[in-house]
């Protein structure tokens, strides 16, 4: 996508608008992804994370677009990344406003993004967890806290637990 100099600022709006709308579907996709997950839905998880893991590759091309765009018009040196932060300092929001508008729409859909994810994170963590417990006392041995038969040798005690929960 070549550029002039004067043409930079309606091509970033409109790929500031595109990720902005991508972020959107991202943040729908985590929440559907995160139902499936409560859910127990395998089918519907591992069809949603292939849609997630798509909309994260758009997600990439389109940055790598409005950074070929920034660096053309001037507003990120040829080393510096592109991030949506750093082009809210660069960009003067009274020359501009149009661009300004769409940078901040995709700031708050990428907040907006960010904050789904990661709840997904702490969910799949706790529930990886639990499972990591429940596993390891599933196949920890029983143990036999009381003696029976001829190994009992006349004691009397109370009966302990068979299984010990070590959950705290």
């Amino acid at each position: 996508m070549q550029t002039e100099a004067k043409e930079w600022p309606p091509v970033l709006a409109q790929l500031l608008g595109e990720e902005a709308a991508t972020y959107r579907e991202l943040r729908g996709s985590s929440l559907t992804l995160r139902k499936a997950i409560v859910a127990s839905n395998l089918v519907a998880v591992r069809t949603e994370v292939e849609a997630h893991q798509a909309l994260l590759s758009q997600l990439r091309a389109q940055q790598q677009a409005a950074l070929r765009v920034c660096r053309e018009g001037g507003l990120l040196a040829p080393e510096e990344p592109y991030r949506l932060s750093r082009l809210r300092q660069a960009v003067p929001d009274r020359d501009h406003a149009p661009v300004g508008v769409a940078l901040e729409n995709a700031v708050a859909a990428a907040r907006d993004a960010a904050r789904e994810l990661a709840h997904n994170r702490q969910l799949i963590a706790r529930l990886s967890a639990w499972a990591s417990r429940e596993i390891r006392l599933l196949l920890e041995p029983l143990t036999n806290a009381t003696r029976y038969g001829a190994a009992q040798d006349g004691e009397t005690r109370s009966p302990g637990a068979a299984l010990v929960d070590r959950r705290g």
